[in-house]
């Protein structure tokens, strides 16, 4: 596991953003099976690093409910997308957006929010690109670890609120669920 990745993960335990028993690994067999599903040669290193630490389990659980990130959902999104896209090319809000065919799709949020990196490359900290579908706009974040960064910020804000608000219990609050 990259350095990065096992930081990432103790700081997700020990500021209680998420219990070690959501962070549900995939296997390689698995990883092979959605870089085939989504025709692509190679992942970036910290991308199989991550799915080796949470594929199957991932930020949806604490953020998005909805949202679809881990190992099986994988299999389809980039097909689920470029649909999505086609659907709405010849409409008056039509999504602008050519996907590449070295591009992994990720992750997707009830069709509005979608994230996807480029492989065809040699790069394993890569650029990450998100389409919010409400608003048509892109959004880059210039390395995959900023991305993972605005994650930890996210879940942080996540917990914040929830205890402001009452929305977890005594006993929740301090599980890192």
């Amino acid at each position: 596991m990259s350095r990065y990745i096992d930081d990432f993960k103790h700081r997700l335990i020990n500021e209680r953003l998420m219990s070690e028993d959501r962070m549900i690994p995939c296997s390689m067999d698995e990883i092979q099976a959605v870089m085939d599903a989504q025709h692509v040669k190679r992942l970036p290193q910290l991308f199989i690093d991550y799915l080796n630490l949470m594929g199957n389990g991932g930020f949806s659980i604490n953020i998005h409910s909805g949202a679809n990130e881990n190992g099986k959902a994988l299999l389809t999104l980039k097909e689920r997308f470029i649909e999505y896209i086609e659907e709405f090319k010849d409409t008056k809000r039509p999504i602008n957006v050519e996907l590449p065919d070295d591009a992994f799709v990720f992750f997707d949020h009830v069709s509005i929010l979608w994230r996807w990196f480029l492989t065809d490359n040699n790069d394993d900290n890569p650029s990450v690109y998100e389409l919010n579908t409400s608003t048509l706009e892109i959004r880059t974040y210039d390395k995959m670890t900023d991305y993972f960064e605005s994650l930890l910020t996210q879940l942080f804000h996540a917990r914040e609120w929830a205890k402001k608000t009452g929305a977890l219990g005594k006993n929740q609050s301090n599980k890192g669920k």
